[in-house]
């Protein structure tokens, strides 16, 4: 589904319209931005799932909130993703917003094989792919989350395939090229996005304030 809308069944919520804008290459982080529509459909009244490539139409001033999920690859995150983020921190937008950055960094800090050391660094690399981001784009989120991704080693070229396999044995992670790995929290994407919907909804919440969740 590369676009959709899903309708809660509740009459009324405070938050009533949601956009959930992703960027991604192999697919997996638009399987993230479904993840948090489906959990927040019952709670928002209306969601709208949108490839960031193809969301140059969308007003971000439609909307209560804006959830932005990009995947990172060399060290930045998708071009388009820093272009829609753009626009809506030039947008002035009413809507609260959220970023889910979705990176390798975070795989090794979730992985129980992968040296304390590396873990650490790889920690301290995720938090900084955040803050570049914000930086680049100059979006006040919300709320930020770091989230790990997949290893789809059955789309990637040859040489990639071969790079990403060296990088799960450090890491360790599976280095079986046969098929993909999903390392992705959906519990804790879920936490996150419970979270969030509980800072905008609260009484407090009467503009936008930058906060954190903790990487």
């Amino acid at each position: 589904m590369a676009r959709g809308t899903m309708h809660a069944s509740n009459s009324f919520m405070a938050i009533q319209s949601l956009l959930i804008a992703y960027a991604t290459r192999e697919g997996h982080t638009r399987h993230i931005a479904e993840h948090l529509g489906q959990h927040l459909s019952g709670r928002v009244s209306a969601i709208e799932v949108c490839d960031c490539a193809r969301a140059e139409w969308l007003n971000p001033n439609a909307y209560d909130a804006v959830i932005l999920a990009a995947s990172v690859h060399n060290r930045q995150h998708e071009p388009e993703a820093i272009r829609f983020a753009r626009r809506v921190a030039l947008a002035n937008s009413r809507a609260h917003t959220a970023v889910v950055s979705v990176s390798s960094a975070q795989m090794i800090v979730e992985s129980a094989q992968a040296p304390a050391r590396l873990r650490a660094l790889a920690q301290r690399g995720a938090r900084e792919l955040i803050d570049s981001f914000l930086r680049q784009t100059g979006l006040r989120p919300v709320s930020t989350l770091s989230a790990s991704g997949a290893l789809m080693y059955t789309q990637y070229r040859l040489i990639h395939r071969i790079g990403f396999a060296l990088f799960a044995r450090i890491a360790g992670l599976s280095t079986d090229t046969s098929r993909d790995h999903v390392y992705t929290d959906w519990s804790a994407l879920t936490r996150f996005a419970d979270d969030f919907m509980a800072k905008i909804e609260s009484p407090e919440s009467r503009s936008p304030t930058a906060s954190r969740v903790p990487l």
